[in-house]
């Protein structure tokens, strides 16, 4: 696995955040929800299977989240 690196992409507002072993989420203080990482069966949510090396916003869930937390599966 390579180094964990600063997600900057999100700027300083993210209140919560969640990791699992090929996906990460954020919830920004907006409620917004973004994801990153493995996306083969689209468990990012962002209507693709393309995999994210950059947060993407999740709409497969409508545009506002109360928690995070991604699952275990590839």
């Amino acid at each position: 696995h390579p180094d964990a690196v600063q997600v900057t992409a999100l700027g300083s507002a993210v209140a919560e955040a969640a990791f699992a072993l090929y996906q990460s989420c954020a919830r920004k203080q907006d409620a917004s929800l973004w994801c990153w990482g493995n996306n083969a069966n689209g468990q990012l949510g962002d209507g693709t299977i393309t995999q994210r090396t950059t947060p993407v916003q999740v709409t497969a869930l409508g545009t506002a989240g109360a928690e995070v937390a991604p699952g275990s599966s590839r």
